[in-house]
């Protein structure tokens, strides 16, 4: 996959272009890529924007289901051929919709067709909704093509939905709208030891993109993996109360699994929560509690296998 960052690039080829932040590549992105790749005689393209426009229009940071490399992983597994990150800025949203397709799209990209959702908008302030621009792609000699929104209860799968429901703990919902795992991943660092020396189950903490969202605090059944390698895990999101630590660590315990994973990489898959965040009197009735949530755990991925 050739990944596009510098603006000034030209594809010469003829392309059939979608348009969307892709954030998550939940099943409304699925079928707009499966339609794009549909055009064999025509480059597949996914054309994105970095960084998130709200953030730029409106200064708020908006945290992401998954990081820019795990967004362009994901993409290239999906056998597009182009992915394009092309840089937002106030300058650019100043751009109608006319002039985006004329001066970027068709000179810069050679867009033949134009894949959008049905409620897609883009240009200065999201004018350019897919009636607005059909005359202008008839003018520009592209074809555009209208894609109905996946639902899910009469309710559009939106990537705003998901990180609700991530945010909320509620991660077997946004994985039915994600239509995959909803993951995070990163190096694992030095933690203090109480997991595994005092309490007797090790657990690795991860180091996560600060611009992640993350599920709210509480035990997760999860699965990790580990050079290609899955275990089944438990992970815990929170700030330990039991022993007063109070920044937000993201640790997993993997299950069945002995090796030292200091400044390893992991990637660890969510499923359901299984607790919420507990302050426990002692050590020993956290270990108790560790180890109910760890049964727990196994007994749910038995009953789905």
């Amino acid at each position: 996959m050739i990944h596009i960052t510098d603006a000034n690039t030209v594809v010469t080829q003829d392309t059939a272009i979608t348009i969307g932040k892709f954030d998550g590549l939940h099943r409304g992105h699925t079928k707009l890529i499966e339609k794009v790749k549909g055009y064999e005689d025509l480059l597949s393209v996914v054309f994105s924007f970095s960084p998130h426009p709200r953030s730029v229009l409106t200064n708020e940071e908006v945290l992401q289901i998954c990081s820019q490399e795990e967004r362009k992983e994901m993409i290239e597994k999906a056998g597009i051929d182009v992915f394009v990150e092309y840089r937002f800025d106030l300058e650019f949203a100043k751009l109608t919709p006319k002039t985006f397709l004329r001066d970027i799209l068709v000179k810069k990209f050679n867009c033949k067709v134009l894949v959008l959702g049905e409620t897609y908008r883009f240009g200065r302030n999201a004018v350019g909704d897919v009636d607005y621009i059909l005359d202008m792609t008839k003018e520009l000699g592209i074809e555009l093509v209208v894609v109905p929104n996946e639902l899910v209860c009469s309710e559009k799968i939106s990537s705003s939905a998901i990180r609700r429901l991530i945010k909320a703990g509620n991660i077997n919902e946004a994985n039915k709208l994600l239509g995959h795992t909803y993951s995070a991943r990163g190096p694992v660092e030095k933690g203090n030891g109480i997991g595994g020396a005092i309490l007797g189950y090790p657990t690795a903490n991860m180091a996560v993109c600060d611009k992640k969202v993350l599920p709210n605090n509480g035990v997760y059944a999860t699965k990790t993996y580990y050079k290609g390698v899955e275990y089944q895990s438990l992970t815990y999101i929170g700030t330990k109360p039991t022993i007063n630590h109070n920044s937000t660590v993201v640790e997993t315990y993997l299950m069945d699994f002995s090796e030292d994973l200091y400044m390893k990489e992991i990637e660890v898959h969510f499923y359901d929560k299984v607790r919420g965040e507990k302050k426990f009197d002692t050590l020993e009735d956290l270990r108790e509690g560790i180890k109910a949530d760890v049964e727990l755990i196994k007994k749910g991925f038995a009953a789905k296998n």
